[in-house]
């Protein structure tokens, strides 16, 4: 990889590399990689042994005070200012009362001696252009040098942010020239490079062709500090916006446009400011004046003065941005310049101004500065920071009390919690801040000069809220968090969460710990359950935050990342929870905000005895705060509960009344509906009865006139009808006459023809008696029949009696047959266990062959019962058709001579007498297939026998 083009910046604390560069992400589509995107570089005109590149606010130096992350070495002496370097006029640069009265820096940075035409000064060191990305650090006090991994580029951006805050200052940072092959031979995987501009619309804008203004944006403008005019500003927020890549390329130049204008605004809002502060300096230094003259103590009235800036700041102390201080060691009553805090984006820094109300979210970084060009001095000689968060109360009802020498002491009373190793101009909120306001001490060499206050309350990111109540909430859930470095016995834990939400509510929620490598049922047990915890995220630290639960104690953990630690301590936060769930919002407070920040680092500074003493006294007064939330909690349940069931009661009235009022409307919309359809039926009836009525009219005249025209018709036919009639007259005579003489031939015929019928009816009578005689011969015989019949009938009743008793004989038989059958099986049994003798078989033998012979005589009398069987079916057959052809004749006779009630009984009795014969043939055959069954087992039995 070619270096040449790779540029080294140096920084001498983390205060000097906010205030000198604004990094954004590389990639804006997966936020990784650092790329720079505004600059306050000061280039110095060195000789060759020099190379490093200053600040434009503070001078350079070796491990700077308020860094706690550099070594202290008391015995070594401070680097001195080279002579030929550089050296600020009269006063200090932080002095200087207004910004554009100073301009930059770079016009006061002079060498000592006169530049002569001998002299070969060297560049060194050039400002980082936009665009350039982050490739590497390097660590000033390693003795090899050896450069962090290329990973950079793909890093996370927050990661990589919190890495720069907690690395080891001074270090030098690499950038690399956002070339296409400087970033493919880097990272194959994210070789997207960042191209000059291509729009030739805003290239023209720009000025000149598109080469000269792609010419422009590589090399890069003026620093921000040579923007005197708002033309100049709005070009150069064009030439950075064309910079932007991904999904800030559709806002960018809108932004761009938007920004110059806010900084004009800003500018001349700061001159006004200034103005004023100035105004109200000198008022006070002409008070002091004449207090001084008028009174022997001056001190007295310094502390009287101070009194009364104390007494405004508790009563007004969140709707300020910042305050000026006493500077009691300034006898020159100098002013200062009043600080402020801005949030760092990436078109540089915003001041926090309380109209606006913007939103400080736990990925926002806030910084106190000048102004958004010009930052705070700090290291030696410079300006201390300290970050203090609100409490419950939420005012500021501390004192700072000044003594006659200049010195300050402060006292820590419940309105604000210090915030330890938040020690920087720079502050990023954490997730413990969300919900709370956050206070910034200013000091200078030990004496008060300022505080600076946000307006709003720290917010949660909406996106980390939204995913944490995706795993807790809703039913019972469960999260685990894994490498979690304890750091005090430098083993690794595993954290899991239980939390069981219901309705509106967290009914339970727990904790477990286990050291990472054992089995998870093991380790995630009902007795290692911990319901009592806490935690809090460390202000200074990324990734470190404190877990305070019952069994454990206080753990400091170690987290993977800064990402990890927020997740996790927001997690916690959620499980504490005891409010409404819908109530829950990115601004609600999760931790209770208390001294018990400054109580988690003052206990690691007690001596080992000290400790378990103070480790009781707070878990007794850990225990008394539990019970007492348990009870308040059970009580505001109780009157949840009761509230609920009202409010339960109300929803249901108001459903009722708005159903009603539904059902009202609804009603009144059909009834208006129903009427104006009656009044369109209306309207059409009317104007058809119109209608009607004109066509009824038309119509009487239409009649009218053919009435007189039929009229006249009739009058005509009139006079034909009476002519008619006379020749009818004449005509119905001669057809009576005519009718007369037919008639009498129609009798002459009709006479014949009755003629011939006597005679054929005389001998039709013949017939018929003498069919009369042979009924009567056919009907003597059907009564012989019928009494025959009956005589069979008694017979087969007789006979019906005998097949009963024989039924009874054989069934008494076949229980007699299965007993000896029985007896026979037992004794055969007998004989097989006992070896019986001959005789006995001899006996069984011939109990078998009497069986069978009894076998024999069952199937005679079988073969008999069915010959009489089929006998007596088939003179019931002939009997039923006999009976039949009785039926019939008698039914041809007239009603004198036979009586069709009698036959009718009769027929009835007969086909009674038949089915009660069918019957008993049906239990005949029953019988008999008993008998054949009976028969078959004792056969079987027979040839088991024969066969043993």
């Amino acid at each position: 990889m070619d270096t040449s083009s790779f540029i080294t910046a140096d920084f001498s604390s983390f205060e000097d590399f906010i205030s000198r560069l604004i990094l954004v992400p590389r990639d804006d589509d997966l936020c990784i990689g650092a790329k720079v995107a505004s600059h306050e570089v000061l280039t110095v005109i060195t000789g060759a042994c020099e190379d490093k590149v200053l600040p434009a606010d503070e001078e350079k130096l070796e491990n700077p005070a308020g860094d706690p992350t550099t070594s202290d070495d008391s015995g070594d002496a401070e680097k001195e200012v080279n002579n030929d370097t550089f050296r600020f006029p009269e006063g200090s640069c932080s002095n200087l009362q207004d910004a554009d009265d100073a301009k930059d820096y770079t016009s006061y940075v002079q060498p000592k001696n006169e530049i002569d035409e001998s002299y070969d000064p060297i560049l060194t060191n050039a400002q980082v252009p936009v665009g350039y990305v982050l490739a590497s650090v390097r660590y000033s006090n390693d003795d090899d040098n050896d450069d962090m991994p290329v990973e950079l580029y793909s890093m996370e951006f927050s990661e990589l942010f919190s890495v720069l805050r907690g690395a080891a200052f001074p270090l030098s940072l690499v950038f690399a020239p956002p070339t296409e092959n400087s970033m493919e031979s880097v990272d194959s995987n994210n070789g997207a490079s960042t191209n000059a501009c291509s729009t030739p619309g805003l290239l023209e804008e720009l000025g000149g062709d598109g080469d000269s203004a792609k010419t422009g944006i590589n090399e890069l403008p003026l620093p921000l500090s040579t923007l005197v005019s708002r033309e100049d500003a709005a070009k150069y927020a064009k030439l950075a916006a064309t910079e932007l890549r991904g999904r800030l390329s559709r806002w960018g130049y809108q932004a761009a446009t938007l920004a110059a204008d806010a900084a004009t605004q800003v500018k001349e809002l700061r001159d006004e400011k200034h103005r004023k502060a100035n105004d109200e300096q000198k008022h006070h230094n002409v008070e002091d004046d004449h207090q001084s003259t008028t009174f022997s103590q001056p001190a007295v009235v310094e502390k009287k003065e101070q009194d009364n800036v104390l007494i405004n700041v508790s009563k007004n102390p969140l709707d300020i941005e910042s305050r000026e201080g006493i500077d009691i060691a300034s006898s020159a009553k100098t002013s200062v310049e009043l600080c402020s805090i801005f949030i760092q984006t990436q078109f540089g820094f915003e001041l926090v101004q309380s109209e606006a109300l913007q939103s400080i979210t736990t990925n926002s970084v806030i910084s106190v500065r000048f102004t958004k060009d010009k930052a705070c001095p700090v290291g030696k000689n410079g300006y201390t920071f300290q970050w203090y968060r609100s409490n419950i109360d939420g005012v500021i009802n501390d004192a700072f009390v000044h003594s006659c020498d200049g010195e300050s002491n402060y006292k820590a009373l419940p309105g604000w919690s210090l915030l330890r190793g938040a020690c920087y101009a720079a502050y990023q909120p954490s997730v413990s801040d969300v919900g709370w306001h956050l206070l910034c001490i200013i000091k200078h060499e030990d004496k008060f000069l300022q505080y600076c206050s946000l307006p709003c309350n720290v917010v949660l990111e909406q996106s980390l809220l939204d995913s944490a109540k995706k795993s807790l909430l809703g039913g019972q859930r469960s999260i685990s968090f894994c490498n979690l470095e304890r750091l005090d016995d430098l083993s690794r834990l595993r954290l899991k969460i239980d939390v069981v939400s219901s309705d509106d509510f967290i009914s339970s929620s727990a904790i477990f710990l286990s050291v990472a490598g054992g089995s998870v049922d093991e380790s995630y047990d009902e007795k290692g359950r911990i319901t009592h915890f806490t935690a809090g995220a460390d202000p200074a630290k990324p990734r470190l935050f404190d877990l305070t639960c019952s069994p454990h104690g206080r753990l400091r953990l170690d987290a993977a990342n800064r990402k990890s630690r927020e997740s996790l301590v927001l997690a916690l936060g959620l499980a504490n929870f005891k409010g409404k769930l819908t109530s829950l919002t990115n601004e609600t407070a999760l931790f209770v905000s208390c001294e018990s920040e400054d109580t988690i680092h003052s206990e690691n500074e007690l001596t080992p005895p000290d400790r378990p003493s103070l480790l009781d006294a707070k878990l007794a007064e850990i225990n008394c705060l539990l019970l007492s939330k348990d009870f308040a909690i059970t009580k505001l349940q109780q009157a949840l509960l009761d509230s609920d069931a009202r409010r339960r009661k109300i929803e249901v009235d108001l459903e009722l009344s708005r159903d009603a009022e539904r059902h009202l409307k609804s009603s009144i919309q059909k009834l208006e509906s129903h009427a104006a359809v009656q009044a369109r039926t209306i309207e059409d009836l009317n104007q058809a009865h119109t209608d009607a009525v004109m066509v009824h009219e038309r119509t009487v005249k239409a009649l009218k006139n053919e009435k007189a025209v039929l009229q006249a018709a009739i009058d005509a036919r009139d006079g034909k009808i009476d002519g008619l009639t006379t020749q009818l007259s004449e005509l119905e005579k001669r057809s009576s006459l005519q009718t007369v003489q037919v008639s009498i031939e129609d009798l002459k015929s009709d006479l014949c023809q009755a003629h011939e019928r006597y005679s054929l009816a005389e001998r039709t009578i013949a017939i018929m008696k003498e069919k009369e005689m042979m009924l009567h011969l056919d009907l003597a015989t059907a009564k012989e029949t019928a009494s025959k019949h009956e005589s069979r009938c008694i017979e087969l009743n007789s006979t019906l009696s005998k097949c009963e008793s024989d039924c009874k004989k054989l069934k008494m038989e076949r229980n007699s047959l299965r007993q000896r059958a029985e007896g026979l099986s037992k004794e055969m049994l007998r004989m097989s266990k006992n070896n019986s003798e001959s005789v006995e078989n001899d006996k069984l033998k011939r109990a078998i062959q009497e069986l069978g012979r009894e076998q024999i005589n069952l199937m005679e009398q079988i073969e008999v019962v069915k010959t009489e069987r089929n006998d007596a079916l088939e003179k019931l057959q002939a009997a039923y058709i006999a009976h039949r052809q009785s039926i019939r004749f008698r039914r041809s006779q007239s009603t004198e001579e036979i009586n069709g009630s009698s036959v009718l009984d009769r027929i009835d009795e007969l086909e009674s007498v038949i089915a009660s014969m069918t019957d008993y043939l049906s239990a005949k055959d029953m019988q008999i297939e008993t008998l054949k069954q009976v028969n078959e087992a004792i056969l079987n039995d027979h040839r088991i026998f024969n066969g043993n």
